[in-house]
C-alpha cells in the first residue's frame, strides 16, 4: 500500500502540471493531498513497527522533519523555478521526492506483522531472524501464531469522537491539524510580493 500511495502522489503531481484549468489543478492537488496523508500514516506506522525499541521514539520524532524539508524544497522551487519556467515545472519538480521515496520503498522489507496477518508465518519468521541478526540480538523462544480477530463491541463513529470524555481532545487535535494544513500552502503564495 505504501508503494501504491507513493505512485499515486507522483502521478497526481505530474497530472497537476498538465491541468487544463484551475478547477482541474485544485482537484488534482486535493488528490495529491489524499495520497500524501495516506503515505504519512503508512510510513509512520511502518517506522514505528520496524525500528528497534532503543531508537523508536527518536525515529518517530524525527519523521516529521522530512516534511519540513519538503516544505523548504517546494518553497525553494517556487523561488528558483517559477520565475524562470513557471508553476507547471514546479509541479513536476515537486514529484522528485515521490520518485525517490518509491525507489527506497522497494528496498525495505515487508512488515512482519503484516506477513503474520496474511498467514505468511515462514516469511515473517525469516524476516524477524534477519532483523535480529542485523540488530545483534536474539529472538525469544516461541512460535509465531496468527492472531484471531478480536471481537469489538459496536463500531466507532465520528460522533463518538465528540463524546463526553473525548470532545475537548478531539476539537483541540482538529484545530491543530487544521492550522498545520496551511503551512505547506504558504509556499505557493506570491513569495516575492508582486
Amino acid at each position: 500500500s505504501a508503494l501504491i500511495l507513493t505512485i499515486g502522489l507522483w502521478y497526481t503531481g505530474i497530472l497537476t502540471a498538465f491541468a487544463p484549468n484551475f478547477a482541474w489543478a485544485i482537484l488534482l492537488r486535493f488528490m495529491s493531498g489524499v495520497f500524501a496523508v495516506g503515505m504519512i500514516n503508512v510510513y509512520s506506522v511502518y517506522v514505528g513497527e520496524m525500528t528497534p525499541s532503543k531508537i523508536r521514539m527518536v525515529s518517530l520524532l524525527l519523521f516529521p522533519l522530512f516534511f519540513g524539508l519538503g516544505t523548504v524544497y517546494i518553497a525553494s522551487m517556487g523561488l528558483i523555478v517559477v520565475p524562470e519556467l513557471g508553476w507547471r515545472w514546479q509541479a513536476i519538480m515537486a514529484t522528485i521526492p515521490a520518485i525517490i521515496t518509491a525507489i527506497l520503498t522497494l528496498s525495505v522489507p515487508e512488515s512482519a506483522r503484516y506477513l503474520v496477518l496474511i498467514g505468511e508465518l515462514k516469511m515473517a519468521w525469516k524476516l524477524l531472524r534477519r532483523l535480529a541478526d542485523r540488530n545483534k540480538t536474539t529472538i525469544p523462544d516461541g512460535d509465531l501464531v496468527q492472531a484471531q480477530p478480536s471481537e469489538v463491541e459496536g463500531n466507532a463513529t465520528v460522533l463518538s469522537l465528540l463524546g463526553k470524555d473525548t470532545w475537548q481532545q478531539t476539537l483541540s487535535l482538529w484545530a491543530v491539524c487544521y492550522s498545520l494544513s496551511f503551512l505547506p500552502s504558504s509556499s505557493f503564495l506570491d513569495i516575492d510580493g508582486r
